[in-house]
């Protein structure tokens, strides 16, 4: 009896291990061309209320983003971003010597379209959450202005390399704020 129950547990075991045998590789959808999760940086210039902000207090306007997206399927990605769209400290005579920071955080929501195989255009659907802060050393006083505002935009992306990306972009961050930023950046994305 006892070589029979050891014989039956032996099989049972072995019969279990290659119905556990998957080939995950052949039925995996994940292995296509698409890149899932990205980051990636921005770095341009900046037109509208903003430039003339900065005109108006002779500051340097160079605006980064800072960001991290995914696509959830071939037309459609979500993107998260940190921002800056000046720093610098005036030169003007009414405040000068008085230093300005305006970034935020934004999410959008963005829709790709296809040129070709290695270039897509996108159109961007969001919202910015923006603060400016300034310090004026000679009253001691913390000045803060921001806001939430609506944010467009629209660019093309040419991918590389299977990771690789690189991307031209315009946005507009509107209502109080109202400010354009065109735009150069990389993205790269692993998994």
């Amino acid at each position: 009896m006892k070589p029979v129950l050891l014989a039956g547990l032996v099989s049972l075991l072995l019969t279990q291990a290659s119905a556990f045998a998957y080939d995950y590789a052949a039925d995996d959808s994940i292995n296509s061309n698409l890149q899932k999760l990205y980051v990636g940086a921005n770095i341009g210039l900046v037109a509208g209320d903003a430039q003339d902000f900065c005109d108006e207090r002779d500051l340097t306007c160079l605006p980064w983003k800072a960001l991290v997206g995914y696509r959830v399927n071939e037309k459609i990605a979500v993107e998260g971003s940190l921002f800056r769209t000046l720093k610098g400290t005036s030169s003007a005579s009414a405040d000068y010597g008085e230093p300005y920071d305006t970034g935020g955080m934004s999410a959008s929501v963005l829709g790709f379209y296809p040129i070709q195989d290695n270039i897509e255009a996108f159109g961007r659907l969001g919202v910015a959450v923006w603060d400016t802060e300034s310090d004026n050393s000679v009253t001691v006083a913390n000045i803060c202005n921001g806001g939430t505002d609506f944010l467009i935009g629209g660019g093309a992306q040419m991918n590389i390399s299977d990771n690789l990306g690189l991307r031209g972009e315009m946005e507009y961050i509107g209502g109080d704020f109202d400010s354009t930023t065109f735009s150069a950046g990389i993205t790269y994305s692993t998994f």
